[in-house]
């Protein structure tokens, strides 16, 4: 039985990757790097300065500590400061419906708390029974560390969890947790989400997937 739904933030709530992968373009391209978005939306997920050592690590450079820190802390700042990234409306739709049934809800991500409240309005922040982010845990995705701190401060077991991801760290991390996991293909294909449970194309099949998986029938008139 399902009593805890973790949803992932960028990429499933907000339609928000794109603006990401500029910001990281715009940065490494002053370290002569080109960076494909295909890139960003791979490791989307990982904190971010564990993103910085990735990129210069794969094009074959070295990075210190502090200049990845640095660089990181430019990036939050570059993405921030566009406010472009904008709600999936009908993730805001079914969020609310959620809200209409005995399911807890958490929002897990691996950006830093400053960049999910500079985009959500604090009235969907509040939908939600847990935040957990960069800023919450030790290690990140794909560590099952974030999924496994929203299942404890909500006092439910991973195996009575569902996870709705968008990219493979994720999906790792929800699954090293001990829960099921549901993929949509905002941002990437089928083919790169494949060790998910369920791979659904766009959030009405979401919605379908959630309302069989919760034993919802007998609401699906009056709330879905």
């Amino acid at each position: 039985m399902i009593r805890l739904i973790c949803f992932d933030y960028d990429g499933v709530i907000v339609d928000s990757m794109s603006y990401h992968a500029r910001a990281w373009q715009k940065i490494f391209a002053r370290y002569g790097i080109q960076i494909d978005e295909r890139e960003i939306y791979m490791q989307e997920g990982r904190p971010t300065t564990d993103v910085v050592r990735y990129l210069f690590e794969k094009h074959g450079r070295s990075v210190d500590e502090k200049t990845a820190r640095e660089i990181a802390q430019e990036k939050e700042k570059r993405y921030i400061s566009s406010h472009k990234a904008t709600l999936f409306p009908e993730a805001q739709r079914l969020i609310a419906a959620l809200r209409q049934t005995p399911v807890a809800l958490a929002l897990v991500t691996g950006s830093p708390r400053r960049s999910v409240t500079a985009v959500l309005p604090s009235a969907l922040l509040q939908m939600f029974g847990a935040v957990i982010t960069a800023d919450d845990v030790e290690h990140g995705k794909p560590a099952p560390d974030p999924y496994m701190t929203a299942a404890e401060k909500l006092h439910i077991s991973p195996e009575h969890s569902l996870v709705v991801e968008n990219a493979p760290l994720g999906i790792q991390s929800a699954r090293a947790a001990g829960m099921r996991v549901v993929a949509i293909t905002t941002t990437l294909p089928e083919s790169a989400l494949t060790e998910a449970d369920w791979v659904v194309h766009n959030f009405q099949e979401l919605r379908e997937l959630l309302l069989e998986q919760l034993n919802l029938f007998e609401k699906k008139a009056a709330n879905w």
